[in-house]
């Protein structure tokens, strides 16, 4: 599957070249793997980020991207377009990140050719081509099921949701712990 490197970047196609550099130097000093002790998980994403950059801001890597990512990845179905519900679904599902910090938001993007139908479990029915927010507040798996008269397309995506540590109330536990041996001693 192709990256979204706007997605990456957390920019719009539309993007200039400033918006571009400045979402790269935000997320380089984000993710950088030496403020994380080379964490695997924050190398993964600082390397994603410098390609990403390295692709956006070369106007002959862009222009061969944005053609690669939008005619295979993204097209909307034109009004020419003949829906054939009877033939083989195409789904095409993006999710902005799939593990987050408590509180912040996932979204899924997705775009299908012959399906007539989407269902997120849990959650109810959407348009067969769209986006969708969500905040979870713990480990959740999102299940879509993309539908036509002929199949049905299960894709399954796991959020996990980072509960961020209080290390003052922490704190002041070991210290109610430790005065109160002191106490009965």
């Amino acid at each position: 599957m192709l990256k979204n490197y706007y997605q990456i970047l957390d920019v719009s196609p539309q993007a200039t070249k400033d918006e571009i550099k400045k979402a790269y130097k935000l997320y380089v000093f984000k993710f950088h793997p030496d403020k994380h002790d080379n964490d695997p998980f924050f190398n993964a994403r600082f390397m994603e980020v410098q390609e990403a950059y390295e692709v956006l801001s070369d106007d002959e890597l862009r222009s061969e991207y944005n053609s690669i990512f939008f005619d295979n990845n993204f097209n909307e179905p034109s009004e020419e377009d003949e829906v054939n519900y009877d033939l083989e679904p195409y789904v095409k599902l993006l999710v902005s990140n799939k593990k987050i910090d408590f509180g912040d938001t996932v979204q899924f993007q997705w775009k299908t050719s012959n399906i007539s139908d989407l269902t997120i479990i849990g959650h109810g029915n959407y348009p067969v081509n769209g986006n969708v927010t969500f905040t979870p507040t713990k480990n959740t798996s999102y299940i879509f099921l993309f539908s036509n008269n002929n199949n049905t397309v299960k894709k399954e995506v796991l959020v996990e949701v980072k509960k961020n540590v209080d290390i003052w109330a922490i704190i002041g536990v070991i210290i109610g712990v430790v005065i109160a041996v002191l106490f009965f001693i």
